[in-house]
C-alpha cells in the first residue's frame, strides 16, 4: 500500500498497516548500504532540505546522506548560519524554501509542535526529525527496524525504555507506536501461574508438612480460574471465592486411627498443626487472589487515565496550532500563544506522569502475578 500522508509529523497519525510498509521499504533500501556505488535513482530530480534549528550529527547526516544515495539534489540550512539570526521566522523560511521548489523539509526545532505548523503552510512534504520535547518518529521508526531485524518480529515483544523518559521525544514517539502496534500483553492467563509466587508456596510447603505429620495424603486443590489482564477475573466463581473462604478438602486418612496414650496425643498434636496450617493455606489463596485482582483493577484505571490524558494533550496540541493562526491573522496577542503553549507543556507533563503510573501499575501486576519477588518480600510478607 502507499503511504497516505503528505508528512510524516507523528506516528499517532501512521497505521499500522503504513508502518509495516515502510519497514519493509527500508529491509529493502538497507541493501544499497553494502552495495559499491551506494546508489540508486529513487529520488532522483527530487530536491531535500534539512532545516535544522538545533545541533546534531547523527540524524542531520543520516538524511543527508539517505538523499544523496537516492539521486536527490541535497542541501542543509542550520539556524546558526542563516537569516533567523536577521529576525526571519519559520513561516518566512519556510515559503521561501517552497517557492524555490523543495520537494521534502525535514525539519528539526527546539519548540514542540513546530513541524505541524510548517506542514499546514508549505506545499513541500514535512518530515519531524524532532521537535522539542514532542516526538521523533523517525528515530522510532528506525529503532522498530532495528528490533525487528536482530528479533526477527515485533509482535508479542516487551520493550524497556531506559533513561529520561519524561523529556524523550524518542520514547514518546514509541509510546505512540504502541497505540498502533498490537499490545504485547495476553488475554488471558491460568491461576495456577500464581502458585509459582514464593509465599503461595511456602505456604504450601508447610501444609504438606503438617498433613505428612498428620498421616494425610496431599491433594492438589488451588482454584482454577481463567484471568484477564484487560478485565479482571473473568470466571464469576472468584466473587464467591474472594467473598468467602472456600473448603480445602482432606485427603486420605493412612496413620493409625486406634492408638492410646502418647500416641493419641500427638495424633491430636499433628491435627491442630493441620488445622492451623491449612487455615494459613487458605487465607494465603485468598490474599493471593485478591491482590491479582486488584492489581488487575489498577492497571485498567492506569490504562484508562492515560488514554484521557493522551486525548487532553493532542486538544491541547491543536489549541496551540490554533492561537498561533490566530496571532498571525492578528485575532490574539503573542502572549495567548504563549500560554496556550504553556497548557501543551502542562498536558505532556500530566501524560507522562500518567503513562509512568500506567508502567507501575503494570510491575505491581507482574509482582502479583509471581514475578520480581524477592527473599526479603517473602519474610516482610510471612
Amino acid at each position: 500500500m502507499a503511504f497516505k500522508h503528505k508528512d510524516l509529523l507523528s506516528l499517532r497519525d501512521v497505521e499500522r498497516e503504513e508502518i509495516e510498509m515502510i519497514l519493509s521499504t527500508a529491509a529493502s533500501m538497507r541493501q544499497l548500504l553494502d552495495s559499491p556505488t551506494k546508489k540508486t535513482a529513487h529520488l532522483q530530480g527530487k530536491s531535500i532540505v534539512t532545516l535544522f534549528y538545533e545541533n546534531s550529527t547523527r540524524t542531520r547526516m543520516s538524511f543527508e546522506l539517505a538523499s544523496k544515495y537516492m539521486s536527490a539534489a541535497a542541501a542543509n540550512i542550520s539556524a546558526s548560519a542563516s537569516s533567523v539570526q536577521k529576525g526571519e521566522t519559520l513561516l518566512d523560511t519556510g515559503r521561501t524554501l517552497d517557492r524555490m521548489g523543495t520537494d521534502v523539509i525535514i525539519i528539526r526545532h527546539p519548540m514542540s509542535g513546530a513541524p505541524h505548523l510548517l506542514a499546514q503552510h508549505v506545499n513541500a512534504a514535512v518530515i519531524n526529525a524532532g521537535d522539542g520535547i514532542n516526538e521523533h518518529p523517525t528515530q522510532a521508526l528506525l529503532d522498530m527496524f532495528t528490533i525487528k531485524r536482530h528479533k526477527g518480529r515485533l509482535d508479542g515483544l516487551k520493550v524497556a525504555i531506559v533513561g529520561d523518559v519524561l523529556h524523550s521525544r524518542v520514547a514518546r514517539s514509541k509510546m505512540d507506536m504502541n497505540v498502533r502496534m498490537p499490545d504485547s500483553l495476553p488475554v488471558g492467563l491460568p491461576s495456577t501461574l500464581l502458585q509459582r509466587r514464593p509465599d503461595v508456596r511456602q505456604a504450601e510447603q508447610n501444609l504438606k508438612a503438617a498433613m505428612a505429620a498428620a498421616g494425610m495424603a496431599y491433594a492438589d486443590r488451588f482454584p482454577r480460574l481463567t484471568i484477564s489482564l484487560t478485565g479482571g477475573l473473568e470466571n464469576d466463581a472468584v466473587k464467591g471465592l474472594i467473598n468467602s473462604p472456600f473448603s480445602y478438602a482432606v485427603g486420605n486418612l493412612t496413620a493409625p486411627l486406634f492408638a492410646f496414650g502418647s500416641k493419641r496425643a500427638k495424633y491430636r498434636a499433628a491435627l491442630a498443626a493441620y488445622d492451623q496450617a491449612r487455615l494459613a493455606y487458605e487465607q494465603k489463596v485468598l490474599e493471593v487472589f485478591r491482590e491479582v485482582n486488584d492489581a488487575v483493577t489498577a492497571y485498567r484505571n492506569m490504562r484508562r487515565t492515560a488514554e484521557l490524558k493522551f486525548n487532553l494533550k493532542e486538544a491541547a496540541r491543536q489549541y496551540v496550532v490554533l492561537a498561533k493562526l490566530q496571532y498571525i491573522n492578528g485575532v490574539i496577542r503573542y502572549i495567548d500563544v504563549l500560554d496556550a503553549q504553556r497548557k501543551f507543556f502542562d498536558a505532556q507533563v500530566e501524560e507522562s506522569k500518567a503513562v509512568r503510573n500506567e508502567h507501575l501499575a503494570l510491575v505491581g501486576l507482574y509482582k502479583a502475578l509471581g514475578g520480581g519477588w524477592q527473599p526479603s518480600d517473602v519474610e516482610k510478607k510471612g
